[in-house]
């Protein structure tokens, strides 16, 4: 498991790529996963890290820790633009920045691959998060669920599952399968967001239209 010395590690050696990725987008591993060891001897750059306590950090407070940033009246910025957070979050502290949400920490990355040599460390059986609110659907619908699904089960159930599913899934013809169903949906997406802008060509209540299309995809 990779220590938050060796995690730093793993951050810092890409701190001098450049992004790839327009500036208002941030990299985020919000769930938390196992990973396994890191050598830092692999490479010189890992080898000078600093420590993860010396990545740039948002001020905390006492239990709530950096949440405050989110906050109405003391809070900067709101989470209905995290887009601007991101991108005052990346001017003020960098391509790297953590921040202390309750108990969590929590490193957001403006360097893709960054993520990249993260991801390769996770192991064969990752453990995040777990979605508590479908586990505990599908487990009462045992009519309906034959399983959790990939993004609920952890461990070896997780990977057999997943080795099982993505051989089918990953060919090109299962695919095409679901391309023009989708872009049908994608196209209605595209015209009821053109009627619904106003005189400033905004759409009032956007995020609540993205909901309505991802349930449809």
């Amino acid at each position: 498991m990779v220590s938050y010395s060796n995690f730093g590690k793993i951050l810092q050696s890409g701190l001098h790529v450049n992004c790839l990725l327009p500036k208002p987008l941030s990299a985020v591993r919000w769930m938390a996963t196992i990973t396994t060891g890191v050598n830092q001897y692999d490479d010189p750059q890992l080898a000078a890290a600093k420590p993860f306590e010396e990545i740039p950090c948002i001020p905390s407070l006492p239990i709530i820790g950096s949440a405050w940033i989110y906050m109405p009246l003391i809070g900067r910025y709101k989470l209905s633009r995290q887009h601007q957070a991101d991108l005052h979050k990346h001017a003020v502290y960098g391509d790297i920045v953590r921040e202390k949400i309750g108990s969590f920490n929590v490193v957001h990355t403006f360097i893709p691959e960054v993520m990249e040599i993260f991801c390769k460390h996770e192991g064969q059986y990752p453990s995040r998060g777990e979605l508590s609110a479908i586990k505990a659907y599908r487990e009462y619908r045992k009519e309906w669920y034959k399983t959790g699904g990939v993004m609920v089960l952890q461990g070896k159930e997780w990977w057999d599952l997943r080795s099982k599913t993505q051989k089918h899934m990953m060919k090109p013809k299962t695919i095409q399968s679901y391309l023009f169903p989708m872009q049908g949906v994608a196209s209605d997406f595209v015209k009821r967001i053109y009627s619904l802008r106003d005189n400033n060509k905004e759409v009032p209540h956007f995020l609540e239209e993205l909901y309505k299309w991802a349930l449809e995809c």
